[in-house]
């Protein structure tokens, strides 16, 4: 009976997507692992789900890292806009005013008002 072995996996490029949230500053947007790719990332674009800064393409294999911004921004506008799912935007909304509350609760008011 012969020993099977699981074939090496080839890690597949990852995108790093800064966002910048204004007063609050920038921060990576985070994805998950499974799910990066720049299909992904250009859908979340058009989604409106991230507004992003820079976009950086990270090959592990290669060891190099590129600024692909101008070009995912570039194609993602070539495609029509999509509209939010329903359930998405019920939760947009959950959110809000779950952070909406939060933000009443604080001794200073919202946003230290």
């Amino acid at each position: 009976m012969p020993a099977y072995s699981k074939p090496e996996s080839k890690p597949a490029p990852l995108f790093f997507a800064e966002c910048s949230y204004g007063r609050l500053g920038r921060e990576f947007q985070a994805t998950d692992r499974d799910t990066n790719s720049r299909v992904e990332i250009v859908r979340q674009i058009r989604s409106g789900a991230i507004d992003p800064v820079k976009i950086l393409l990270v090959d592990e294999q290669a060891g190099t890292v590129t600024d692909v911004t101008q070009e995912l921004l570039t194609e993602a506008a070539e495609q029509a806009r999509e509209v939010p799912e329903l359930e998405d935007l019920r939760q947009r909304r959950v959110d809000l005013a779950r952070d909406r509350r939060r933000d009443y609760l604080k001794d200073e008011g919202v946003f230290g008002w």
